[in-house]
């Protein structure tokens, strides 16, 4: 079986011979226009086939994509439960470390394990439009507004009130 492309040439010269016979059809010319007609159909289409089988491989790996990023989200969610739970025990069960800290701290066969919570201050930005403008800057290399948020935790703790930001406590779970 011959290639699309030697297919080709050959239709490409039964075109000529045509046009030097005028036009005129003869039976060896006919036989030869038969062949290359059903040889081009079967190239065709067998490259249709290949098309449309890697089409179908691409949408069956998204497919798969999505689903592991649909397990990787129920496993994060599983986490965070977990780490829901060993919160709990820290609150109860932790002894309060030099900073204040609570910590659970023990080796077992398996592991050494020191479960510790940082007790931390967020900065919240409620609504960027009420933040006034002595807390906003303009980035030199791009023209883009950035709020300080550290002028903003700062001004907060000093007792001003700053419309459109708080402050968050936030307590995280640290495991090593």
């Amino acid at each position: 079986m011959r290639s699309i492309f030697s297919t080709f040439l050959q239709q490409d010269l039964l075109t000529q011979a045509l046009i030097a016979n005028e036009g005129e059809l003869t039976p060896e010319l006919e036989e030869i226009l038969i062949i290359n007609t059903s040889d081009m159909q079967e190239k065709v289409a067998s490259f249709v086939e290949e098309i449309k089988l890697r089409e179908n491989k691409i949408e069956y790996h998204k497919k798969q994509a999505q689903e592991l990023v649909e397990k990787n989200e129920k496993i994060e969610t599983e986490i965070n439960k977990l780490e829901q739970v060993l919160l709990l025990a820290l609150e109860r069960y932790g002894t309060p470390n030099k900073t204040g800290n609570k910590i659970i701290d023990f080796t077992n066969e398996y592991a050494s394990i020191r479960i510790m919570e940082s007790k931390s201050v967020q900065t919240i930005i409620e609504d960027e439009k009420l933040i006034p403008s002595k807390f906003i800057t303009i980035e030199q290399r791009e023209p883009v507004e950035k709020i300080s948020k550290k002028d903003i935790k700062a001004a907060i703790d000093a007792g001003e009130k700053v419309p459109g930001a708080s402050l968050k406590r936030v307590t995280s779970l640290t495991i090593k």
